[in-house]
């Protein structure tokens, strides 16, 4: 079907990593126009989750502007062409650091993002899909609106679901506490912690 003046090409949702560096690749690279593409995301910036890492946290692959499988590709770049390292100067960058590289990234490339718009479904019809979506903040009046769009892309990770209370999640998972939900480790009570998984997030830890 082909689109109407309202419609968009692609929808894309999630702003973080794989979310702004898909984007910028359908624009800056196979030439999308911009106005054509909208990101999604349901926090309250871009790279929210990133943002949402304990302040110990940082990225285990270094940065370095020329490292790695080519001469010139950072190995925490979303798009080629860009490095965290000289962007912020940091070998081994925190999420907030990180976030907001994925924000000069989209402001730079004129990527539109539309902030606090939690996806509530997504139907096909006729050959496109519609987005419904909820905009406005979770503690005051929201709105539901349609969008429609030839693509949709899901860019919103994992990170922000943990398995706690899932009825396929570990049992005793509600006695844990998430990476997610740590704002500093230095807080948290008590000098002796176990730590189920040995990942990125389990060796910052």
């Amino acid at each position: 079907a082909g689109l109407d003046a309202g419609e968009l090409d692609v929808i894309v949702i999630g702003a973080g990593a794989a979310g702004i560096g898909c984007a910028y690749t359908l624009t800056n690279v196979f030439g999308l126009e911009p106005s054509r593409l909208r990101i999604l995301e349901r926090g309250e910036a871009i790279g929210t989750s990133f943002r949402s890492w304990p302040d110990e946290m940082r990225f285990i692959s270094p940065s370095f502007n020329q490292q790695g499988w080519t001469s010139s590709f950072d190995l925490n770049s979303v798009a080629f062409g860009t490095s965290p390292a000289y962007t912020l100067h940091a070998q081994h960058p925190s999420g907030a650091q990180y976030a907001d590289y994925l924000t000069e990234l989209a402001e730079a490339a004129r990527l539109g993002v539309m902030l606090r718009t939690e996806v509530v479904r997504v139907v096909p019809v006729d050959g496109v899909f519609d987005v419904h979506v909820r905009t406005g903040c979770a503690d005051a009046a929201q709105t539901e609106v349609k969008m429609r769009a030839r693509f949709v892309v899901w860019a919103a990770g994992e990170f922000q679901y943990p398995r706690e209370k899932s009825s396929d999640a570990v049992a005793g998972a509600e006695l844990c506490v998430h990476n997610s939900h740590v704002r500093s480790w230095a807080s948290l009570p008590g000098e002796e912690y176990v730590l189920i998984g040995g990942y990125e997030s389990g060796a910052d830890a």
